[in-house]
């Protein structure tokens, strides 16, 4: 299954490594497996300051 959010440890590729059988949606049409990748905070701030910087050009 195609899957977008890059933040989900079960992401790869585009794709959900997950069995098909095994991966339900929410009524919102999300995942309800998503387990989502811990991301130290040094890194996430580098990634806002990073966004920011895109955004305000």
């Amino acid at each position: 299954m195609r899957c977008k959010n890059r933040f989900c440890v079960y992401y790869s590729k585009t794709y959900c490594m997950l069995d098909e059988d095994f991966i339900s949606m929410d009524e919102r049409g999300q995942c309800a497996v998503c387990e989502y990748v811990e991301i130290d905070d040094y890194f996430l701030d580098r990634a806002r300051d990073r966004t920011l910087q895109k955004i305000d050009r």
